[in-house]
């Protein structure tokens, strides 16, 4: 009896293992045409999406594109607000622009606040502001190509700043003094700033321990490291000149001190501004802390300097530029 049991127990544990596994096999069966479907699906949604993407690189192209093209507009908007502001006085375009470039320490700021007071211009900044080695700034000198305005600066002569000059309209000045007083007025200058800290953003930035020499070794310093630089500075815009790349007007410092009429008249007709446009406002040396007046004296470097230093300075300056601007010796 308990033999048939357990026989009677595995037949029917056999046919509930079929069942299942018949069952198992149903599910089996659903479970891959279920999977099938899902990789028809994923490989049809796979198209879609490879189409979608591509749809939207080109749409992403287009917008950079489109914001590129925004980018200049913006510009171009505003270098014509730049433009408009620098016209805005109602006054029509009556004079071209005035690049007034000096070698530093040469009086040129009084010179360039007479001129732009007396002709009405307004007041523009085109370069970076370094010496001796500047930059001109493109944008700005569009803006300053349009008329009635000057800007005074002391920038070299590189090749990209004499490019980017010989695109503008502007009349180009280059102001100079005799160097070796240039030299003690350099001196001075940077004497009554103190500027101890100033960052070497030039190479014309002096050590920490020049201030506390005494004057006299300040010259010697000067002329021995400063001096090449000035002579550098003005024999390139000597070259640019005489290349035929740029139109410059030389002025004098020694000039304006002898004849100051005959300055101003020298410069309003290289300039084509036509009788009576220039009215001398005669400022007072002293009206304004930019004209940084200290003596003014065109010949104080024959007394200050010894005699060994004036010789090592003549014989920094080549013959050719004393006999130019005619600094004896």
């Amino acid at each position: 009896m308990l033999q048939k049991f357990f026989c009677r127990q595995i037949l029917r544990n056999l046919a509930d293992a079929e069942t299942s596994n018949a069952t198992l096999r149903n599910d089996l069966e659903y479970a891959t045409a279920l999977l099938n479907a899902a990789k028809e699906t994923e490989a049809a949604h796979g198209d879609t999406i490879s189409a979608l993407g591509a749809q939207l690189a080109n749409v992403g192209s287009e917008l950079h594109a489109l914001r590129q093209r925004e980018a200049e507009l913006e510009g171009q908007l505003g270098l014509a607000e730049i433009i408009k502001d620098k016209l805005s006085t109602g006054k029509a375009v009556e004079y071209p622009s005035i690049f007034f470039n000096s070698v530093p320490k040469s009086g040129s700021s009084y010179c360039y606040k007479t001129l732009k007071h007396a002709l009405g211009l307004s007041e523009n900044s085109l370069s970076v502001g370094y010496f001796p080695r500047d930059m001109l700034v493109w944008k700005r000198l569009v803006a300053f190509s349009a008329g009635n305005q000057i800007a005074h600066h002391h920038t070299d002569a590189s090749p990209a700043n004499c490019w980017l000059l010989a695109h503008t309209e502007a009349r180009i000045l280059c102001h100079t003094r005799d160097l070796r007083q240039v030299m003690v007025s350099w001196t001075h200058h940077h004497r009554r700033s103190n500027e101890r800290s100033t960052p070497h953003y030039t190479v014309a930035a002096f050590p920490e321990a020049w201030f506390d020499l005494p004057l006299e070794k300040q010259f010697d310093w000067m002329i021995d490291n400063r001096l090449a630089f000035f002579v550098t500075w003005l024999e390139e815009w000597i070259a640019a000149s005489e290349s035929g790349e740029l139109n410059v007007l030389f002025t004098k410092y020694e000039d304006f001190i002898r004849d100051r009429a005959g300055y101003f008249d020298k410069i309003v007709s290289f300039c084509g501004l036509g009788n009576g446009a220039f009215v001398d406002p005669e400022f007072s040396r002293d009206a304004d802390p930019v004209f940084q007046f200290r003596r003014g004296d065109p010949e104080e470097f024959r007394s200050v300097l010894s005699s060994a230093q004036l010789r090592r300075a003549n014989a920094l300056i080549p013959e050719d530029l004393m006999l130019r601007f005619g600094w004896v010796e």
